[in-house]
């Protein structure tokens, strides 16, 4: 993958490790920013049952990462996750478009 520098260079971004990290589920996230300092906040939470003897109607939010981003990245990553979504549900709409075709064949024979 390539990215541009600060000066409108060309750059080759080579990912390193990752893969040895856990995979955590997160629920929540709280996006907070700073106009006058340039930067966006982002806050991501997985959410915890009660447990024991805590209060059955709370439950608490554990937060898993933090994250500073300046206005670009914020961008970025805004775009990535909207084509993402839009692959994810373009998938989805074919799967139920397949299945709804094959219970109507299925219905008339």
């Amino acid at each position: 993958m390539a990215d541009e520098n600060s000066s409108g260079q060309e750059v080759k971004i080579e990912y390193v490790g990752g893969g040895d990290l856990p995979m955590t589920f997160v629920d929540f996230f709280i996006a907070q920013n700073s106009p006058d300092r340039g930067i966006f906040y982002l806050t991501v939470l997985q959410s915890r049952p009660p447990f024991g003897s805590e209060p059955e109607d709370v439950f608490r939010a554990q937060c898993v990462a933090k994250f500073a981003l300046t206005p670009a990245t914020m961008f970025s990553l805004i775009n990535l996750l909207q084509r993402n979504f839009e692959r994810y549900h373009a998938m989805v709409q074919r799967e139920l478009g397949r299945q709804q075709a094959t219970q109507d064949d299925e219905s008339k024979s």
